[in-house]
């Protein structure tokens, strides 16, 4: 099965409906909870990463330790797709600094 399969698989979904609820549908990484999330593996074991698309044997899944309840953003940080969300403040942070702003003359 291909790895596409395997996302598309009755196991696989039931895999990640475990890890979101033991992580109480939020990010594990950065705690939001109101955004769509991903299953993120930390380790694929058995893939070779020169083969495209990925071969999964039947019936294959990582230990759960391996496995993470990441938002969107997180998850393409940790493939290298964007920017850190950890980083960005939020709206909240930003009204603050914008009410504590003090210009300089």
């Amino acid at each position: 099965m291909d790895y596409r399969d395997f996302l598309r698989s009755t196991l696989w979904r039931q895999t990640a409906a475990r890890i979101r609820r033991r992580a109480n549908n939020r990010c594990e990484r950065c705690g939001e909870q109101d955004t769509p999330l991903t299953i993120h593996h930390e380790d694929y074991g058995v893939r070779n990463r020169t083969d495209a698309p990925y071969w999964v044997p039947e019936g294959w899944l990582p230990d759960d330790a391996f496995l993470q309840c990441l938002c969107i953003a997180c998850h393409d940080f940790l493939h290298g797709r964007g920017a850190d969300p950890m980083d960005i403040p939020s709206l909240a942070e930003l009204f603050r600094m914008v009410r504590n702003w003090h210009p300089t003359n």
